[in-house]
Parts: C-alpha cells; structure tokens; sequence
C-alpha cells in the first residue's frame, strides 16, 4: 500500500514540474536578454515598415551556429521572420521559415506556439488568395490557441477570428464573415485590446457592405472610429474611414464623403499609418468622389494616388530585393556549414575506425602468439589450440571482409590509400600465416626452428603496426600541413639518431607551414624520410646529419645528408630498401637522387611539384 502511495505522489510531482516547466517554456523572459532586446527592436522596426532593417537583426542570430540557440529562440526567430517576409509579399519564403518555426514548436510540445504558427500559416495563404487553405490552417489554430491568453508575440484566439473573417470576404460570404468578425469583436472587449476591437468593427463594416447594407456599414464603421480616440490608431483609422466613404458613396451622400475625407488627411502624413491604409483610403476616396461627379477634387486624390503607390512600389521592391539577398545568403551560409560537419564527421568516424581496426589487429597478433607460446609448454593442447587457431582466422577473414565493405564507402581519395594498406599488410599477413603453419607443424620436430619462426612472426607484427600508426597519422585531418610533416620527421629524427649520439641540423621553408598537404604527399614524403633515416642509423657510421625541406616555385624538395663512410654505388646491389625510396618519389610524379662517395658521406634528396603551392605564391 505504501509502495502505491509513493508511486502517485511521485506521479503528482512529475505532473507539477512538468506544468511548471510548460509555463517558463512558453515565458519570453526564459529568451537571453540581447536576443529578446533584438526581438522588440525588429518589431519595431516593421511597425514602421522597415523590414529589411527586422530582417538583417533576425539574421545576425540566425546565422550562428544552431547549437547555440534554444528551441524557444528558434521558434521566435523563425516566427519574427515569416512575419516580415508576410508585410513583405514574400509569400512563400514566409511559408518556409513559419514551417521551420512550428517544428521548433512540435520540439518543444507546446500547442500555443503551434497554434500561433497555423495563425500566421493562414494569413500568408490568404494573402496568396487561397482563402480555403488559409480557412483550414485557422481552424486549426483556433482549436489550439487559449481564448483569453495574452502573451507577448504570440497569436490570440481574436487575431484567428478577425483573420478568417477577412479570408470569408475573398470569397463573398458575408454572413461567415460578421460571425466571425463577432467573436473576434467579444473577446478582444473582454480582453480590452482597442486595436482588436478596431479592426473587428472594420471587418463588420466590410461584410455590410457585401450585403448591400451602407447605412449598417456607416454605424459600425463610426463605432470603430469612436474607439481609436484622440490617440488614433492611425492605420485602423484610415481602414474605417475608406469602408464609410464606400459606404457613403452608395447612398450618394456627399457630405459624409467630405467629411471623412477631411478627417482623414492628417492620418494620410503620419508616420504610424501603413503604406496600405493610406492607399486603401485615398482610393475608396477617389472612385467616391468619381462617382458623386466632383472631378476637381478626385484629379489631385488620383495623383496622389499614383505618386504613393509608385514611391511603396520602389521602396518595397528594394526591400523585398535586399531581404531575399540576405535570405538565400543565410541558407547557403547554413548549408555550409551543415556540409562542413557533416565532412568531419565523416573524417571523425574514419579515424575512429581505423583507430579500432589497429587495436584489433594488435590484439589479435598479441592473442596469436600467446597462443603459440602455450602450444610450446602444453603439448598435450595442441589439438585444441590448433582448432581456436583456424576459428580466429575465420574471424579475421570475416572481420577483413566487413572491414573492406565498409572502406569501399569511403572518398576516392583514401581508396587508394586502403588499397597500398591491403597490399603492403596483406603480404606481411601472409607470411605470418605461412610461419604459423610451418611453426606448428615443426613444433614437435624442431623446437628452435619453431622458436626462429615466432621471432619472425613478432617483428613482421610490429612493422604492421609501425606502418599503421605512420598512415593513421597521414589521414588525420589535424596533420594536413607541411609544417605537422616536417615536426613529425623532427621527432622521428631525434628518437632514432639521437639514441646513437648523431648530431642533426634542420633547415625548413617556413613559408609553407601552414600550407595544406595531400594525404599522399604526407604518406609518402614521411616513409621515404623513415627509410633514409634508418638507413644513416644502421649503415652510415655518420656523427651529423642535416635534414633540409625546401621549396622554390612549387617545387618541393626534401634533403637527407650525413658525413658518414658512404658507398660506391658502382659497388651496390640495389635491393628493396633502394627501390623503395624510388617508388616513394615516383608516386608523386617526383625524382630521387642519390649521391654518395666512400669517405665522404651520402646525400639522398627528393623533388617532386604541388601545383597547389601556386596560391601561396601569388
């Protein structure tokens, strides 16, 4: 019973915090302070038509990394963006950035954002004059959005009503129209929101008038006018005003156009009137006035008329022009950086993976010759070792095969890198596997040929690992300049002739440190520089060695020399170590030369261009 107990008041307070933190989620103050400051100076900023400024600070915040933005400030970035892109006639841009709001609200769960999203969903539709899918998005909207909720920068259930009035009159329904127009008009008097109330009177208007009704229109029209007061609501004003002398033109009652003409042209010259309700009415005006027959009054409406539609006409192309410039900059700008990650992602599991493959290998190698040196103290086990030995090689023959399935996916580029990696390894595999046998087989026969075979096995083993640690590092993407190679030789250098007390001098080009290197170049300058060095180390006898990286006009040469006893290369079978260093520079379309006189030393250098330093030249 306690148990039952506990489970429902834990119950009880996962309900509450959850409650609670749907309250703070919906809260703009949970929004960081310069993002909510640039939020309120967007808006407004389109409260005086300015949008391409609204849009360049929404921008500024969207163009950062989207790690750094919450899901709440996305939504409001988005949401602010299709808005603008809405008083813009950028119709279908709007549609796309409220589309990426409502998935930040679907992330968030919350319905009000949501609903708030299907709101602006329906104006922009209607505003394509598709009024029947503007209908369905502001249903949805009202079966979302709470009627009495009044938070800041979020849609209320009067903006749904008012808008799908609007969308009812596209389509001549003006019974649809003042229904809707009504309950927009009663919850904004609840709410005591006079914009609200204003722009429902004028939707009310606006229906009389589809119903052939001026003197209805004229009363509901003058109600609204009465709420706007002495500190008009300029824009809702003028709106009023041009459904009155509609009105008032139908009844051919001049003095009411006059005096509505009148009072509204000191809203015509104010700044807070809308582009759009000072040519609603000065258009309403002058086709009234045509109609009643006072062309001398109508001639200077007309022009003015003209004059502002010309003047919004060039203002709103350079903003809509300069806004959709900032906006496809902004989506390339994202698609970028998106292709950047993605790449090192790519370039992460692709070290991960080779990482794993070492360490498999090793362990396997570690695994193999335990197993051998078992077989040697335990005769009587060699049955059973024998048997783990074949079911480990089908394990790694599977394991080489999913390894090559998953390789044949990687770019073109480390192809050919895992196709040297096969060949280079899978003779070194096969020979361990030859000696394993002949191991086995004589183990019993001759115990020391069997003990020279593992010693053979070990070190062919560690020179897999040498050569996997050195092509690891060439594909890491933080060793992809020529600065990295040459440290990396540096290292190497000091760790092998520094043991034998052989003083080295480096001589580097430093304007080509920070310069990119192919994967190649760095695998192959790297291995020719090994083999040299190993080379001075066993054979030389030399007491200094100087080691030069230069280059001239996108020609890069690598320099090896020692003061030791040097050779006759009359005298000198090339063998694979010789050869070797030839493949190296001949991969890279490059030459190797080898000079050396006995007594004096041997200089060993490798020339080869990349076309790619031509920039670092220019």
């Amino acid at each position: 019973m306690k148990q039952i107990l506990r489970g429902i008041f834990v119950l009880f307070v996962c309900i509450i915090c959850s409650c609670n933190q749907e309250i703070k989620t919906l809260d703009p103050n949970s929004i960081r302070a310069n993002i909510k400051a640039d939020l309120q100076v967007a808006a407004d900023s389109m409260d005086v038509s300015a949008n391409d400024v609204a849009e360049q600070i929404i921008l500024k915040h969207l163009n950062k990394s989207s790690d750094s933005i919450s899901s709440l400030e996305k939504y409001y970035l988005y949401a602010f963006e299709a808005e603008i892109f809405y008083y813009s006639a950028l119709f279908d841009q709007g549609i796309n950035s409220i589309m990426k709001a409502r998935k930040q609200a679907e992330l968030l769960h919350e319905k009000n954002l949501i609903g708030s999203c299907e709101n602006i969903l329906g104006l922009l539709y209607s505003n394509k004059n598709l009024p029947d899918t503007a209908l369905k998005h502001f249903r949805i909207a009202l079966n979302l959005l709470p009627e009495l909720e009044n938070s800041k920068w979020l849609s209320k259930q009067f903006h749904v009503y008012n808008n799908m009035g609007e969308a009812f009159l596209k389509l001549n329904q003006p019974d649809s129209v003042i229904y809707n127009a009504r309950k927009s008009l009663n919850i904004c008097k609840k709410l005591q929101n006079k914009r609200g109330m204003v722009f429902a009177y004028w939707t009310l208007s606006e229906a009389m008038l589809q119903k052939k009704n001026p003197e209805k229109a004229i009363l509901l029209a003058d109600s609204g006018i009465i709420l706007c007061g002495p500190n008009k609501i300029k824009d809702g004003h003028l709106f009023l005003l041009a459904s009155k002398i509609n009105a008032a033109s139908q009844q051919h009652n001049k003095p009411t156009i006059y005096s509505s003409l009148e009072a509204g042209k000191f809203d015509l010259n104010s700044t807070l009137s809308t582009p759009y309700s000072q040519i609603e009415f000065l258009k309403q005006a002058f086709q009234s006035l045509l109609k009643i027959g006072d062309f001398e009054k109508a001639a200077p409406l007309q022009q003015q008329l003209i004059n502002l539609e010309d003047k919004i006409k060039v203002k709103e192309e350079k903003i809509r022009m300069d806004i959709l410039v900032n906006y496809f900059q902004n989506e390339q700008h994202l698609f970028q950086i998106q292709q950047e990650k993605s790449k090192q992602e790519a370039e992460f599991r692709l070290t991960r993976y080779l990482n794993i493959s070492l360490i498999a290998f090793l362990i396997s190698v570690i695994v193999a010759i335990i197993f051998y040196k078992n077989t040697l103290r335990q005769k009587e086990k060699l049955q059973k070792l024998h048997f783990e030995k074949e079911k480990d090689d089908i394990q790694r023959e599977q394991e080489a095969l999913r390894n090559k399935s998953r390789l044949d996916a990687i770019e073109e580029e480390r192809n050919r890198i895992a196709l040297e990696l096969h060949d280079d390894i899978g003779s070194s595999i096969s020979s361990i596997n030859i000696y394993s046998n002949i191991a086995i087989e004589s183990i019993e026969k001759n115990t020391e040929k069997s003990l020279d075979l593992i010693h053979r096995i070990k070190q062919q083993s560690y020179e897999i690992a040498e050569n996997l640690s050195d092509l690891i590092w060439a594909i890491y993407s933080g060793n992809d300049t020529y600065g990295q190679l040459f440290q990396r030789m540096k290292n190497f250098s000091f760790e092998i002739l520094g043991a034998r007390e052989i003083y080295t001098q480096f001589e580097f080009s430093t304007s080509i440190q920070n310069h990119y290197a192919r994967i190649d170049i760095l695998k192959n300058m790297l291995l020719f520089f090994k083999e040299s060095v190993n080379n001075i180390a066993k054979y030389s006898g030399a007491t200094e060695v100087k080691i030069s990286l230069i280059e001239l006009n996108s020609q890069l040469t690598l320099i090896i020399e020692d003061n030791g006893k040097g050779f006759d290369r009359a005298l000198i079978i090339e063998g694979n170590g010789l050869n070797s260093l030839s493949i190296r520079a001949k991969s890279l379309n490059g030459s190797c030369e080898i000079e050396s006189t006995p007594g004096k030393g041997t200089r060993i250098s490798m020339s080869f261009i990349d076309n790619s330093l031509d920039s670092l030249l220019s």
